[in-house]
Protein backbone atom coordinates (compact mmCIF):
# COMPACT_ATOMS: atom_id res chain seq x y z
CA UNK A 1 0.00 0.00 0.00
CA UNK A 2 2.86 2.58 0.75
CA UNK A 3 4.56 1.56 -2.08
CA UNK A 4 1.47 2.32 -4.28
CA UNK A 5 1.36 5.91 -2.64
CA UNK A 6 4.88 6.53 -3.52
CA UNK A 7 4.59 4.91 -6.95
CA UNK A 8 1.23 7.41 -7.33
CA UNK A 9 3.42 10.66 -6.17
CA UNK A 10 6.47 9.64 -8.18
CA UNK A 11 4.05 9.00 -11.19
CA UNK A 12 2.57 12.66 -10.66
CA UNK A 13 6.23 14.03 -10.81
CA UNK A 14 7.24 12.26 -14.00
CA UNK A 15 4.25 13.83 -16.18
CA UNK A 16 5.10 16.87 -14.60
CA UNK A 17 8.84 16.61 -15.41
CA UNK A 18 7.57 15.74 -18.96
CA UNK A 19 4.92 18.85 -19.18
CA UNK A 20 7.79 20.80 -18.00
CA UNK A 21 10.31 19.96 -20.19
CA UNK A 22 8.40 19.73 -23.67
CA UNK A 23 7.64 23.36 -22.93
CA UNK A 24 11.09 24.41 -21.45
CA UNK A 25 12.72 25.63 -24.52
CA UNK A 26 10.09 28.14 -24.97
CA UNK A 27 10.59 29.24 -21.97
CA UNK A 28 14.12 29.36 -21.74
CA UNK A 29 13.40 32.11 -25.19
CA UNK A 30 11.60 34.02 -22.68
CA UNK A 31 13.90 34.40 -20.20
CA UNK A 32 16.82 35.02 -22.34
CA UNK A 33 15.16 38.32 -23.76
CA UNK A 34 16.59 40.54 -20.82
CA UNK A 35 17.72 39.80 -17.34
CA UNK A 36 15.82 40.93 -13.67
CA UNK A 37 15.44 44.83 -14.16
CA UNK A 38 16.71 46.54 -11.63
CA UNK A 39 14.98 49.57 -10.10
CA UNK A 40 16.91 53.24 -9.73
CA UNK A 41 17.07 52.26 -5.75
CA UNK A 42 19.10 48.70 -6.96
CA UNK A 43 16.79 47.04 -5.54
CA UNK A 44 15.35 43.61 -7.59
CA UNK A 45 12.42 43.39 -9.29
CA UNK A 46 9.55 41.86 -6.51
CA UNK A 47 9.32 37.65 -6.62
CA UNK A 48 6.78 35.95 -8.75
CA UNK A 49 3.24 36.49 -6.99
CA UNK A 50 -0.14 35.29 -7.85
CA UNK A 51 -0.50 35.50 -11.69
CA UNK A 52 -1.01 38.85 -12.82
CA UNK A 53 -5.07 39.20 -14.44
CA UNK A 54 -5.37 38.82 -18.10
CA UNK A 55 -6.40 42.13 -19.50
CA UNK A 56 -9.18 42.20 -22.81
CA UNK A 57 -6.66 42.95 -25.22
CA UNK A 58 -3.72 40.32 -24.24
CA UNK A 59 -0.58 40.21 -22.56
CA UNK A 60 1.94 42.74 -24.01
CA UNK A 61 5.49 43.46 -24.05
CA UNK A 62 6.30 47.03 -25.38
CA UNK A 63 9.49 47.68 -27.02
CA UNK A 64 10.02 51.27 -29.18
CA UNK A 65 12.73 53.51 -30.56
CA UNK A 66 13.02 56.79 -31.02
CA UNK A 67 15.53 59.17 -33.04
CA UNK A 68 16.26 62.74 -33.19
CA UNK A 69 18.38 65.39 -33.96
CA UNK A 70 19.60 67.82 -31.77
CA UNK A 71 22.08 70.67 -31.02
CA UNK A 72 23.10 69.84 -27.57
CA UNK A 73 23.47 66.53 -25.96
CA UNK A 74 22.85 67.77 -22.34
CA UNK A 75 19.91 69.46 -23.27
CA UNK A 76 18.12 67.46 -24.52
CA UNK A 77 19.13 64.62 -22.39
CA UNK A 78 18.01 66.92 -19.49
CA UNK A 79 14.59 67.62 -20.73
CA UNK A 80 13.82 63.42 -21.54
CA UNK A 81 14.81 62.94 -17.55
CA UNK A 82 12.37 65.77 -17.02
CA UNK A 83 9.57 63.33 -19.18
CA UNK A 84 10.99 60.05 -16.87
CA UNK A 85 10.35 61.63 -13.71
CA UNK A 86 6.50 62.78 -14.72
CA UNK A 87 6.50 59.28 -15.78
CA UNK A 88 8.22 57.19 -13.37
CA UNK A 89 10.90 56.07 -15.86
CA UNK A 90 14.45 55.00 -15.10
CA UNK A 91 17.61 54.35 -17.32
CA UNK A 92 18.34 51.17 -17.89
CA UNK A 93 22.14 51.98 -20.01
CA UNK A 94 23.46 55.21 -21.57
CA UNK A 95 26.01 55.15 -24.22
CA UNK A 96 27.73 58.34 -25.48
CA UNK A 97 30.21 58.66 -28.63
CA UNK A 98 32.61 61.73 -29.06
CA UNK A 99 35.65 62.64 -30.74
CA UNK A 100 38.44 62.61 -28.21
CA UNK A 101 41.45 64.99 -28.66
CA UNK A 102 44.20 63.76 -26.69
CA UNK A 103 45.16 65.49 -23.78
CA UNK A 104 42.54 67.63 -22.79
CA UNK A 105 39.01 67.26 -21.49
CA UNK A 106 36.62 65.88 -23.33
CA UNK A 107 33.74 69.20 -23.38
CA UNK A 108 30.12 68.82 -23.64
CA UNK A 109 29.29 69.86 -27.10
CA UNK A 110 31.72 67.71 -28.46
CA UNK A 111 29.44 64.46 -27.59
CA UNK A 112 28.01 63.75 -31.48
CA UNK A 113 25.71 60.72 -30.58
CA UNK A 114 23.75 59.82 -27.32
CA UNK A 115 21.93 56.29 -26.71
CA UNK A 116 19.48 56.01 -24.02
CA UNK A 117 17.78 52.71 -22.79
CA UNK A 118 14.56 53.76 -20.37
CA UNK A 119 11.98 51.84 -18.70
CA UNK A 120 9.18 53.11 -18.59
CA UNK A 121 5.51 51.99 -17.06
CA UNK A 122 3.77 50.37 -19.76
CA UNK A 123 0.56 52.36 -18.68
CA UNK A 124 2.75 55.39 -19.67
CA UNK A 125 4.23 54.15 -23.05
CA UNK A 126 2.26 56.17 -25.26
CA UNK A 127 2.34 59.62 -23.44
CA UNK A 128 6.24 58.78 -22.78
CA UNK A 129 7.11 57.98 -26.89
CA UNK A 130 5.03 61.17 -27.49
CA UNK A 131 6.99 63.66 -24.83
CA UNK A 132 10.64 61.86 -26.30
CA UNK A 133 9.45 63.33 -29.83
CA UNK A 134 9.36 67.05 -28.77
CA UNK A 135 13.03 66.85 -26.96
CA UNK A 136 14.69 67.45 -30.56
CA UNK A 137 13.90 67.05 -34.10
CA UNK A 138 12.00 63.69 -34.97
CA UNK A 139 13.48 61.77 -37.74
CA UNK A 140 12.24 58.23 -37.35
CA UNK A 141 10.30 56.07 -35.03
CA UNK A 142 10.02 52.14 -34.54
CA UNK A 143 7.31 50.41 -31.98
CA UNK A 144 6.74 47.09 -31.87
CA UNK A 145 4.36 45.18 -29.27
CA UNK A 146 4.48 41.51 -28.21
CA UNK A 147 1.62 39.39 -27.37
CA UNK A 148 2.48 37.15 -24.67
CA UNK A 149 -0.33 35.91 -23.46
CA UNK A 150 0.32 31.96 -24.45
CA UNK A 151 3.58 32.14 -22.84
CA UNK A 152 2.52 34.39 -19.81
CA UNK A 153 -0.47 31.43 -18.89
CA UNK A 154 1.85 28.76 -20.12
CA UNK A 155 4.71 29.96 -17.61
CA UNK A 156 2.18 29.99 -14.50
CA UNK A 157 0.55 26.82 -15.38
CA UNK A 158 3.89 24.97 -15.50
CA UNK A 159 4.75 26.61 -11.97
CA UNK A 160 1.56 25.65 -10.42
CA UNK A 161 1.94 22.25 -11.36
CA UNK A 162 5.58 21.72 -9.99
CA UNK A 163 4.34 23.60 -6.87
CA UNK A 164 1.33 20.70 -6.69
CA UNK A 165 4.16 18.39 -7.49
CA UNK A 166 6.37 19.78 -4.34
CA UNK A 167 3.62 19.83 -1.99
CA UNK A 168 2.27 15.91 -2.59
CA UNK A 169 5.99 15.13 -1.92
CA UNK A 170 6.69 16.80 0.95
CA UNK A 171 3.52 15.84 2.55
CA UNK A 172 4.65 12.13 1.69
CA UNK A 173 7.93 12.46 3.42
CA UNK A 174 5.92 13.95 6.67
CA UNK A 175 3.54 10.96 6.67
CA UNK A 176 4.99 8.80 9.85
CA UNK A 177 3.65 5.31 8.08
CA UNK A 178 6.09 6.45 4.72
CA UNK A 179 8.78 3.43 3.26
CA UNK A 180 12.42 5.07 5.05
CA UNK A 181 13.77 2.54 1.96
CA UNK A 182 12.39 5.32 -0.56
CA UNK A 183 13.20 8.26 1.96
CA UNK A 184 16.44 9.37 -0.81
CA UNK A 185 14.52 8.74 -3.96
CA UNK A 186 11.78 10.69 -3.06
CA UNK A 187 14.56 13.18 -1.73
CA UNK A 188 16.30 13.63 -4.61
CA UNK A 189 12.46 13.76 -6.71
CA UNK A 190 11.78 16.98 -4.40
CA UNK A 191 15.10 18.63 -5.34
CA UNK A 192 14.54 18.58 -9.01
CA UNK A 193 11.25 19.89 -8.26
CA UNK A 194 12.35 22.49 -6.75
CA UNK A 195 15.04 23.32 -9.26
CA UNK A 196 12.47 23.61 -11.82
CA UNK A 197 10.14 26.17 -9.33
CA UNK A 198 13.17 28.05 -8.86
CA UNK A 199 13.46 28.36 -12.82
CA UNK A 200 10.06 28.84 -13.84
CA UNK A 201 9.21 31.35 -11.04
CA UNK A 202 12.59 33.02 -12.14
CA UNK A 203 11.35 33.13 -15.61
CA UNK A 204 8.31 34.12 -14.69
CA UNK A 205 10.09 37.19 -12.92
CA UNK A 206 11.81 38.39 -15.97
CA UNK A 207 8.57 38.38 -18.11
CA UNK A 208 5.97 39.86 -15.89
CA UNK A 209 9.39 43.02 -15.41
CA UNK A 210 8.97 43.52 -19.35
CA UNK A 211 5.17 43.01 -19.23
CA UNK A 212 4.74 45.99 -16.96
CA UNK A 213 8.09 48.48 -17.82
CA UNK A 214 8.06 48.57 -21.68
CA UNK A 215 11.52 50.00 -23.46
CA UNK A 216 12.18 53.13 -24.77
CA UNK A 217 15.31 53.72 -26.65
CA UNK A 218 16.36 56.99 -27.88
CA UNK A 219 18.87 58.17 -30.10
CA UNK A 220 20.11 61.30 -29.91
CA UNK A 221 22.78 62.56 -33.10
CA UNK A 222 23.97 66.05 -32.16
CA UNK A 223 24.39 68.45 -35.05
CA UNK A 224 25.27 71.96 -32.98
CA UNK A 225 24.40 73.54 -36.55
CA UNK A 226 21.27 71.94 -36.81
CA UNK A 227 18.48 74.23 -37.66
CA UNK A 228 15.09 72.35 -37.27
CA UNK A 229 12.72 73.44 -40.28
CA UNK A 230 9.67 75.59 -39.93
CA UNK A 231 6.64 75.51 -41.00
CA UNK A 232 6.03 77.35 -44.36
CA UNK A 233 3.63 79.79 -45.47
CA UNK A 234 1.49 80.03 -48.90
CA UNK A 235 3.86 83.36 -49.45
CA UNK A 236 6.59 81.64 -48.47
CA UNK A 237 5.78 78.41 -51.08
CA UNK A 238 5.01 80.99 -53.61
CA UNK A 239 8.09 82.67 -53.17
CA UNK A 240 9.99 79.43 -53.72
CA UNK A 241 8.26 78.28 -56.44
CA UNK A 242 9.44 81.33 -58.02
CA UNK A 243 12.83 81.77 -57.21
CA UNK A 244 13.08 78.08 -58.11
CA UNK A 245 11.49 78.48 -61.96
CA UNK A 246 14.34 81.47 -61.65
CA UNK A 247 16.92 79.05 -61.14
CA UNK A 248 15.73 76.73 -63.56
CA UNK A 249 15.50 79.60 -66.42
CA UNK A 250 19.28 80.45 -65.30
CA UNK A 251 20.75 76.71 -65.18
CA UNK A 252 18.48 76.12 -68.84
CA UNK A 253 20.46 79.54 -70.02
CA UNK A 254 23.66 78.75 -68.70
CA UNK A 255 23.48 74.91 -71.07
CA UNK A 256 22.50 76.62 -73.76
CA UNK A 257 25.26 78.97 -73.67
CA UNK A 258 27.28 75.75 -72.92
CA UNK A 259 25.93 73.65 -75.37
CA UNK A 260 26.84 76.94 -78.02
CA UNK A 261 30.20 77.21 -77.15
CA UNK A 262 31.01 73.31 -77.58
CA UNK A 263 28.87 73.40 -81.05
CA UNK A 264 31.33 76.13 -82.35
CA UNK A 265 34.08 74.40 -83.84
CA UNK A 266 32.13 71.29 -84.93
CA UNK A 267 29.90 73.66 -87.20
CA UNK A 268 33.05 75.52 -88.42
CA UNK A 269 34.20 72.56 -89.69
CA UNK A 270 30.34 71.63 -90.94
CA UNK A 271 30.82 74.83 -92.81
CA UNK A 272 33.87 74.55 -94.56
CA UNK A 273 32.91 70.95 -95.80
CA UNK A 274 29.23 72.09 -96.74
CA UNK A 275 31.46 75.32 -98.11
CA UNK A 276 34.02 72.54 -100.63
CA UNK A 277 31.31 70.37 -101.14
CA UNK A 278 29.05 73.37 -103.24
CA UNK A 279 32.09 74.56 -104.90
CA UNK A 280 32.76 71.18 -105.94
CA UNK A 281 29.42 70.72 -107.21
CA UNK A 282 29.52 74.19 -108.94
CA UNK A 283 32.85 73.14 -110.99
CA UNK A 284 31.29 69.94 -112.42
CA UNK A 285 27.82 72.10 -113.29
CA UNK A 286 30.45 74.73 -114.92
CA UNK A 287 32.57 71.68 -116.85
Amino acid sequence: MKHTALRSVLAFASVAAVAAAGCHRAAREVASVSGPSIRPDGAPSAPAGPPMAVPAQGVLIKHGTVSLVVTDADTAEQKIRDLMRIHGAYVASRESRATVHPGRTLGPSEVHSLTLTIKVEAKAFDAFLAGVRQAGSFTSEDVRVEDVTFAYMDLNARLANQRRVEERLLKYLDDPSRDYKMVLEVEKELARVREQVEQLSAQLRVMENQIAYSTVVVHLNVRADWVPPEERSFAAEIGEALSGSISALGEAARLAVLFAVAAAPWMLVIAVVVFAVFLVARRRKRG
